[in-house]
């Protein structure tokens, strides 16, 4: 495996992308709540965006939990 400073920029985007995709973005929560603390930070945009994106991997559980706090946000 490659370090880091080893990779090339295609790879290191890859990377990021593959981080930041609802399926493997929400092994980062140990919990619920923790899930909902990091959403309540973002805006209703911000919200609106993470929704459209856990619904392409059909998370709808999280899904759900992201409309309610945009809704406590309006």
């Amino acid at each position: 495996m490659k370090n880091l400073k080893d990779l090339t920029l295609e790879e290191l985007n890859q990377k990021y992308t593959d981080l930041i995709r609802p399926t493997n973005f929400i092994h980062v929560f140990d919990t619920e709540d923790e899930f909902k603390e990091w959403a309540r930070i973002g805006s209703v945009e911000d919200l609106d965006w993470a929704i459209k994106e856990f619904e392409k991997d059909e998370l709808y559980i999280y899904c759900e939990i992201l409309k309610q706090i945009q809704n406590e946000k309006k």
